[in-house]
């Protein structure tokens, strides 16, 4: 089964999670394995554009104990 063939009449559903993820809001899809859950989502982020996002990483300072 092909995520598109799995989604037929899911329309609504994507629209609604990419709008509540648009607000900045979380989203939780809930329902029993094999329902589609996976795949709504990824039909959803694959509207949304990913925002750009910044690493910071802070590497600890070893001192001599002799200084």
């Amino acid at each position: 089964m092909t995520d598109t063939s799995a989604l037929v009449g899911r329309d609504e559903l994507i629209a609604e999670v990419v709008r509540e993820i648009r607000k900045g809001k979380h989203v939780v899809l809930t329902g029993a394995v094999g329902i589609g859950k996976s795949a709504v989502m990824r039909a959803a982020l694959k509207q949304i554009e990913p925002r750009p996002s910044e690493w910071y990483q802070f590497d600890p300072v070893a001192y001599d104990a002799g200084d």
